[in-house]
Parts: C-alpha cells; structure tokens; sequence
C-alpha cells in the first residue's frame, strides 16, 4: 500500500511542495524486446521453390500469383508471377526459386473465370531434397476466380471436387442421319446432369421410336431413363431431361426423361441416346446440356 497522503485542514496554510507524491503503477500491456517470435511459421530455406500447378475449362486464362517475402538480412521481397493454362483442363506448372527467409503470404487471382467450378489453382513448396514435384509444405488449393484470391496464410487445402461445381450449359453437335447423340465427360472433369433438351425428327420409315437417354461410367451404363411415349413415324418432337416427371399439362410440349440427380459421372462416362428402331433418315438435332462440372485429378 502506499503511503497516505496528507489532507490540509481548511484555513490552514498551503502545504509545501515536499508533502506531495507522485504515484504511477507499471503498465499493464508490454512488448517483447528480446525472444520475439518469427513473423511465420514458414521458413523457406536455400534450394525451396514455391510450385503452382494450374487448370482451368475457360478461355484466355491468366492466373497471377504474388508473395512476400522477409529474406534474413531483413529485406522484404515482393514476387510476383502469372501463369496461362490452356482451357483442355490440362495442368500447368510453375516453380520459381526462392531466397532464404520468412514467406509471409501468397495469393493467387483468375483474369477470366468467374465462379468455382472453372480454374483451380495448388501451391506448395518444395526441396531437390524430396524429389521432383514433392511438396514439402502445402501452401492452398482452392478455385480462384476474378473476385475470390484464395491465400496463404489463412486459406485452405481443396480437392477440385469439393463444394459446389460450375454450372454450364454443353452444347452438342447434331450426330448424322440414323445415329444417336453422345455427350462424353471431358478429360480432368467430373459432371452432374442437371438437365438437357434435344429434338428428334423421325422419317416416314414405319415403326414407332423409343428414345432412351442412357447415362454410362467407363465399362457400361449406370442409368437408363425410358420416355414417357414413345413417338411415331414423320413427327419432331423435342425431349426435355431433368430430376421430375412432367406432369401431364393442357398443352403438349415434348417428351420426357426423369432423370436421378445424384449421378456423379467421371472423366470417360458420358450421356448418350438410345434410339430404339431409329430409321436410316431420322435425326437428333439442338441438343443442349446443362450440367455441374467440377475438375478433376488436377
């Protein structure tokens, strides 16, 4: 406890200046001087390179990748790099070497791709020490897009499969006379039919139709989705997939698949057509797909 001040009584003369104290009490907040801890939790050291493996499903892709670094002698160092992956969903690497110090971020931006779904991005380090493409310390892997910089520090570690994918539509050429239609599933991609439309005009050869959508995994089919009619000589008539069956309406717009929507195909399934006694001269024309594309093994 300190010491009790003295207190004047009233009308008596002014205490002199030796009466008073002063009083302070220590700080309740103090900095490190000595000790202080590093300013990450990487250090890269001499012979570390920081790699980026790229993919994308969009055109004229550019994806820019910036660090920062505090090297040793106290410099700070301010990178930067861009990459252009093809739209084939093909991966691209890049490594570049780095000075010996603290990284303290690195963030990675898209120039074209608008939503997840469309250009995954992974960055980690790695040493000559591991072997070629080993990481030695996982940085991120997430989609970038023209908004979203996934980072370092504070960003996470993705497979391209999870969350939700991008949504697009897949448009597909009209097969020849008599043949059916088929959709593969690209390279590095994962799909999931959403919906599709697709006009088949018959010929006047006799026989009625039955179009078939069958939806097919490497080594054979998974789903088949029979029409709700079947459809006649000389008649186009448009077919619609998706998850419901149509209700019977007042109008009569086409036919239609129910479709299950869990079905997740990989790269080498696809959606195809099975047309049943389909004539010489019938035809599959405006087929439209839309489906959830995620990428894949990237």
């Amino acid at each position: 406890m300190g010491r009790k001040i003295p207190v004047a009584a009233i009308g008596a003369a002014p205490a002199s200046a030796d009466e008073f104290q002063i009083y302070t009490a220590r700080p309740d907040v103090r900095f490190l001087s000595r000790g202080v801890q590093p300013p990450s939790q990487v250090y890269v050291s001499v012979g570390d390179d920081i790699v980026v493996g790229c993919a994308s499903s969009v055109a004229n892709e550019t994806v820019t990748v910036s660090y920062r670094l505090l090297r040793f002698d106290g410099e700070l160092v301010l990178g930067q790099f861009a990459l252009h992956p093809k739209s084939d969903r093909s991966l691209t690497v890049y490594s570049e070497s780095l000075a010996e110090g603290f990284l303290l971020s690195v963030s990675c931006k898209a120039a074209a791709a608008t939503t997840r779904g469309q250009t995954f991005v992974r960055v980690f380090l790695t040493d000559p020490a591991f072997g070629p493409g080993q990481p030695s310390y996982m940085l991120m892997a997430d989609y970038v897009t023209t908004a979203m910089a996934p980072a370092h520090p504070n960003g996470r570690v993705l497979a391209p499969t999870e969350g939700p994918g991008n949504i697009r539509s897949v448009a597909i050429a009209a097969p020849g006379a008599g043949a059916d239609f088929g959709a593969p599933v690209p390279v590095n991609a994962r799909w999931r039919l959403i919906s599709a439309e697709a006009l088949l005009t018959t010929s006047a050869a006799a026989g009625v139709r039955t179009a078939l959508l069958d939806i097919q995994v490497p080594g054979g089919g998974v789903f088949v989705c029979p029409p709700q009619q079947n459809q006649n000589p000389s008649v186009g008539q448009f077919y619609y997939a998706h998850s419901i069956v149509q209700y019977a309406g007042s109008v009569a717009i086409g036919n239609f698949w129910a479709v299950s929507p869990g079905i997740i195909l990989p790269t080498g399934g696809a959606i195809v057509s099975v047309t049943l006694n389909i004539g010489l001269a019938d035809q599959w024309s405006n087929i439209i797909l839309m489906v959830e594309e995620w990428l894949d093994n990237v």
